[in-house]
């Protein structure tokens, strides 16, 4: 990896029955510029636009569309 790689670690597993994923994208050196930058803000914004409709007894559909 070189300076100003996107990197994204992912990481999911099974627990009785139920999903449990995380995952972060980091920038190698921590910081860019561009096009690359544009497309992890955008991923921000939609991240924060989802959160916002996440509630009691929705599901992933129902946040998704």
């Amino acid at each position: 990896m070189k300076t100003e790689d996107v990197v994204k670690i992912d990481l999911g597993t099974h627990i009785d029955g139920y999903a449990a994923t995380a995952a972060h994208t980091i920038v190698v050196g921590g910081k860019t510029k561009g096009k690359k930058a544009d497309v992890i803000l955008a991923a921000y914004n939609a991240f924060l636009a989802a959160s916002r409709s996440i509630k009691i007894g929705s599901k992933n559909q129902d946040v998704t569309a």
